[in-house]
Order: structure tokens, then C-alpha cells, then sequence
């Protein structure tokens, strides 16, 4: 039987992850985008939802990749699409909130609409529930030192050693 794995080797691949964004940004802004801020917010917000959809599809990230982790069912059989999908929306779903208030918060400022500030507002409230749900998962990913391993997104699905 394959064994699941808990906090230290999951941080350990989300570091690896975060590491591997942050180099693909910083190439993409120093080679192609150095002054074309359009473009930089288009890849901005695209790298992390193509890392999500290829989470979301693979059951695996780089840093899950190089540590020989991947997610599962809870059985330890290969996970269906669907909870693939699903787990990757409860894990990152923040994030698409995000993206979207802060698209409308920005194409609304100085907007010559009827009613700016109801964009505005709404806006706000899509950042704020995605912060909330950010630090929900943020909490909720402390859950894998219990002996099912497993962090709040995780639903039904757990991460194991290949």
C-alpha cells in the first residue's frame, strides 16, 4: 500500500512550485514584457490558472513531479478527472476571485458608466471573498499533521508517495 503524505513534503513541493513560478516570471519580465504592462498582467494572471487546469488534470505540479508525490483518490487509486478538478477549484478558487475583482476594480477606475461604484463594490466583495477563502485554505492545509493526512481542498482525494 502506498502511503500518504503529510505537511513537510507537500510544503516542501509547494516551495519547489512557488520557486518555479516566480524564475517564469521573472524571465517573461525581463525578456519579453520589460515595459508592455498589458502583456505582463495577461501572463500574470494566466501562469497560475495554466498551473491550476494542469494540477487539476495531472494530479500533479513540478514540485509534486521531483518529490515522486502524486494525488490520489482516497483509496490511493488514480483519481477521476472530476475529483481532480474539483480538489484543484477548492484549493485555488481564491485565486480566480481574486483575478477577477482585481480586473473589474481596475477596468472600472475612471470608468464613464452609469454607476461605477456598484462596479466598484462588487469588485471589492469578489476580493474579499477570495481572501477569505485564501486564508481558509491557508488554515485548512494544517490539517495534513492529522493521521489521515489530508488538508482541507484535499476533498476527496489524498496525496501519495508514487
Amino acid at each position: 500500500m502506498e502511503k500518504r503524505v503529510g505537511f513537510g513534503k507537500r510544503l516542501f513541493a509547494f516551495v519547489i512550485d512557488f520557486i518555479i513560478i516566480c524564475a517564469l516570471y521573472w524571465v517573461l519580465w525581463t525578456t519579453v514584457m520589460l515595459g508592455n504592462l498589458v502583456l505582463a498582467n495577461i501572463v500574470g494572471f494566466t501562469l497560475p490558472i495554466v498551473w491550476m487546469i494542469w494540477e487539476g488534470l495531472t494530479g500533479q505540479t513540478l514540485g509534486k513531479l521531483l518529490l515522486g508525490i502524486r494525488i490520489k483518490n482516497e483509496e490511493g487509486t488514480a483519481a477521476s478527472i472530476k475529483e481532480l478538478v474539483t480538489r484543484a477549484l477548492l484549493k485555488y478558487g481564491f485565486y480566480l476571485l481574486l483575478t477577477v475583482g482585481f480586473v473589474l476594480q481596475t477596468t472600472t477606475f475612471g470608468a464613464k458608466t452609469a454607476y461605477p461604484h456598484l462596479l466598484t463594490m462588487g469588485s471589492s466583495v469578489l476580493m474579499l471573498i477570495g481572501y477569505i477563502w485564501g486564508a481558509i485554505i491557508f488554515i485548512g492545509f494544517f490539517a495534513t499533521f492529522q493521521e489521515s493526512k489530508k488538508a482541507l481542498h484535499d476533498f476527496k482525494t489524498a496525496v501519495y508517495s508514487k
